[in-house]
């Protein structure tokens, strides 16, 4: 039992790895941009692909023989998956992780045609090229190795797992504080503060998810507002300085025609 643990979670957390890489050229390619901020845990591996791919093979592996089957039920199972996943953190952590409002025939901008057939095609290459070479990587490897390395990656995934939860529970109140933008200057000073108390961890999820939102607030927009907050907060101080030197102006101006008076009476 515990090597048939061990055999599929490696296929998992391969596949999560694979779907890491996936996402990696994808925004290289559509942003011109590099960077290994993807996916809200901490190592290079993307659930929702691992868990795509298993429930894949679990469930169209005996139509292996039937492109068009899998490439259909590979968009129909993944699109259900990605549309309950973006539900279930939304409703968890109280924030939408991506958005496809602006893509074409989307629904509720949870899922979109686009990815649909992309899911498509990946199902077909799941199906028909990856699992063949890593099932057949399997079947030469020493179960013990399996056993042992299966276990290894389980602790440090459930490690990664528990402190991405707590970081995106953290990020959940934040949100909320940031979505409080109309306010006093005391509640903006908040604002600001809560900026400089990010951790690594909370500023790579950020990364990973620029458009993450609140009630249709993304990070990009509060991170504007944090730097507008900033501006004024500096023009503040400057007023206050201008004020603080008028004043003392003021006093001195005073002193000065005090100090006229006491001369002309000696005189």
């Amino acid at each position: 039992m515990l090597y048939n643990y061990c055999t599929i979670f490696m296929y998992f957390i391969i596949l999560c790895f694979i779907g890491y890489i996936v996402e990696i050229i994808n925004v290289w390619i559509y942003t011109e941009k590099f960077t290994l901020d993807r996916g809200f845990l901490i190592g290079p591996y993307l659930p929702i692909y691992g868990m795509g791919s298993l429930i894949m093979t679990l469930t169209l592996s005996k139509y292996k023989n039937d492109i068009i089957v899998i490439f259909v039920m590979s968009m129909v199972l993944c699109c259900v998956l990605e549309f309950l996943t973006s539900y279930i953190l939304e409703k968890i952590f109280g924030v939408r992780w991506w958005d496809y409002t602006d893509m074409k025939y989307n629904l509720d901008g949870r899922i979109c045609l686009e990815n649909a057939l992309l899911f498509g095609l990946a199902g077909v290459i799941v199906i028909k090229v990856v699992n063949p070479i890593l099932f057949g990587i399997n079947n030469n490897t020493p179960d013990l190795v399996i056993i042992i390395i299966g276990i290894i990656l389980s602790l440090i995934f459930i490690i990664d797992l528990i402190s991405s939860v707590y970081i995106m529970t953290k990020l959940k109140i934040n949100t909320h504080k940031y979505s409080s933008k109309d306010s006093t200057k005391e509640v903006r000073k908040k604002i600001i503060d809560e900026l400089y108390k990010h951790n690594n961890l909370t500023v790579r999820l950020l990364r990973s998810f620029p458009n993450v939102s609140k009630n249709k607030t993304s990070y990009s927009e509060y991170n504007k507002l944090v730097f507008k907050i900033k501006d004024e907060l500096k023009k503040i101080k400057v007023e206050n300085k201008y004020k603080k030197l008028k004043e003392k102006l003021k006093k001195e101006k005073k002193k000065f025609k005090e100090y006229k008076k006491k001369q002309n009476r000696k005189k």
